[in-house]
């Protein structure tokens, strides 16, 4: 039920090793088939290929993993290794190959620290320990993977709230008056854009006019292509000049008349 690591014997090692190694090498060299079968499988049906049959040999990979988890972690913790590395993994990446591969080094390294602690106190289940090396690797990357962690997710939306604010800040300073907001009005102050008496300097004015036109622009891309406009945003801290090409850019400039 918990497994035996600790107790493994050479021989088991070697069979355990021999056997994951070929489904290893199998799931790698159809490493396209299986994705496409696993997540479009319609697609895959499509173009010609055996769907029943690239499904029955992932779940017959499926199936060689967990029997030879039995022996490892056993059955109440095996399921949670074939579960968490991928899960972890797919914090880090958008590519499949790459997912597969960090997964590997996950639960490889969640078996290595599993196992060090379990000989340094050996009251503790090897196959637990394991395990919870594993959830720590994944709240690891729930919290601080560059795209999807939750704390540079944070720090994404404390942007666009600055970003936001800062715009508003301009909106108002254009139409001739001072944020009522101290925090905006603090923002804008750090800088430059207004003085310690709260007037709008001449780099608050250029930023005032910078922000109109990149208003009036978005809305122009957003009545011709409201597509790229979604990627276009104003609140994306990056003008729309940079994203867009030259011809288009003209054809914007002549629909808001700054020719």
């Amino acid at each position: 039920m918990l497994g035996s690591s600790a107790a493994l014997s050479r021989d088991e090692a070697f069979w355990i090793t021999i056997i994951s190694g070929f489904a290893v090498v199998i799931a790698v060299l159809f490493i396209k088939e299986f994705g496409a079968v696993a997540f479009d499988e319609n697609f895959s049906r499509s173009e010609g290929w055996p769907v029943g049959f690239i499904d029955i040999t992932m779940l017959t990979l499926l199936t060689v993993i967990v029997i030879i988890g039995l022996t490892t972690v056993g059955l109440v913790l095996v399921i949670a290794l074939v579960i968490i590395p991928p899960a972890a993994a797919r914090f880090w990446t958008e590519r499949l190959g790459r997912m597969v591969l960090l997964s590997g080094i996950f639960g490889g390294l969640a078996g290595w620290v599993g196992g060090a602690f379990s000989a340094l106190f050996p009251n503790l289940p090897t196959g637990a320990v394991i395990v919870l090396a594993a959830t720590s690797i994944f709240v690891l990357s729930l919290l601080f993977s560059p795209n999807r962690g939750i704390f540079y997710w944070g720090i994404g939306q404390a942007r666009l709230r600055i970003i936001i604010s800062l715009e508003r800040g301009l909106l108002e300073l254009g139409n001739g008056s001072v944020p009522k907001h101290k925090g905006v009005r603090l923002l804008m102050w750090t800088k430059g854009l207004i003085g310690h008496n709260g007037k709008i300097t001449n780099k608050g004015e250029a930023s005032v006019i910078d922000v109109k036109r990149q208003k009036r622009l978005w809305l122009a891309l957003l009545r011709r292509q409201p597509d790229l406009a979604l990627d276009c945003s104003p609140l994306s801290g990056d003008t729309i000049e940079n994203k867009i090409s030259a011809e288009l850019l003209k054809v914007l400039k002549h629909d808001t008349h700054e020719l």
